[in-house]
């Protein structure tokens, strides 16, 4: 998910087409990783200018760097393009990155959109440079740990944690974003898994599904209604966004209780036919983290 600012929520943003990505990288262990409303960052490097910060999103099929510095850095521009948001289409310009470091982790021949990131959730007083997407993400196994404050990335998730207890979650990717299959209120539903959406470090369970999904279950259920709103700014503009109190969330064989649900407005990426809802790493709870295991296809819930 590309973020535009820092709000309560903030929906998955993607360009109209996928980037592929690129050569595989080796072994990872970021530096000085750090988590923020549930958001992971880790320092990198333009070749060896840096370090900067930069937040890894599963949610973005295409990494996205900040304008200014990427000017200032001097970097060549690419082609323009399309990226579709929470809140419409707007167009974009692109940058060709010769290398990009996170770690150990080297990543050659990217061409990320550019935006004005300096409103974007960073850490603690601190810009980020880039939002780090599937182009750079897709040959890897992530393991997100918000309450160890671990973050890191290798080819095989098994050289990341014990796998032996974790609850295994099959995975497909939606143009480039990993997609599961979920159950809410005790009705099917396929969900993204957005690790760059932040709505903070409570302990509330949100699940952010679509109006078309949502229509369903108060079909099922006519007291299902909103309680409060949420203010969300995406690619595209600023929307509102109705919160009601759910019943049950299960993934895999792992139940979640009382959910709340965030129903997204039918414009930008969920105005499509097709389009589905979303988990921030804040639905994931578990003491030990969840990897996002690009390769094996797989979200692994760890104990």
């Amino acid at each position: 998910m590309i973020l535009l600012a820092a709000l309560a929520v903030l929906s998955a943003a993607e360009p109209s087409h996928a980037a592929p990505p690129a050569a595989l990288p080796s072994v990872s262990a970021p530096s000085q990783p750090l988590f923020r409303n549930s958001v992971g960052f880790v320092q990198g490097y333009f070749g060896d200018a840096g370090p900067y910060w930069f937040l890894i999103d599963t949610g973005a099929n295409r990494s996205a760097f900040d304008r200014g510095l990427a000017e200032r850095l001097g970097l060549k521009k690419g082609e323009s393009t399309e990226v579709a948001g929470t809140a419409g289409v707007i167009a974009a310009d692109t940058a060709i990155i010769p290398a990009l470091r996170l770690g150990g982790v080297t990543t050659h021949n990217l061409s990320p959109t550019l935006y004005d990131l300096s409103g974007s959730l960073a850490p603690e007083g601190a810009k980020i440079a880039g939002i780090v997407g599937h182009d750079v993400l897709g040959n890897l196994a992530i393991l997100f740990d918000p309450a160890g404050g671990r973050l890191a990335m290798a080819p095989k998730a098994e050289t990341l944690a014990d796998l032996a207890s974790a609850t295994v979650v099959p995975m497909e990717l939606d143009n480039g974003i990993p997609r599961i299959d979920a159950d809410v209120n005790g009705r099917p539903m396929k969900l993204r898994i957005d690790s760059g959406a932040s709505i903070g470090d409570g302990p509330k369970i949100f699940v952010n599904i679509t109006e078309r999904d949502f229509a369903a279950l108060k079909g099922a259920d006519a007291a299902l209604v909103p309680y409060t709103h949420f203010t969300a700014t995406g690619t595209g503009g600023t929307v509102r966004i109705p919160v009601i109190a759910g019943k049950s969330l299960k993934i895999g064989d792992r139940r979640f209780a009382d959910p709340h649900l965030i129903v997204q407005p039918p414009t930008g990426y969920f105005a499509s036919p097709d389009a589905v809802g979303f988990l921030g790493l804040y639905a994931l709870k578990s003491k030990s983290g969840v990897i996002v295991d690009y390769p094996g296809k797989r979200l692994l819930i760890l104990p």
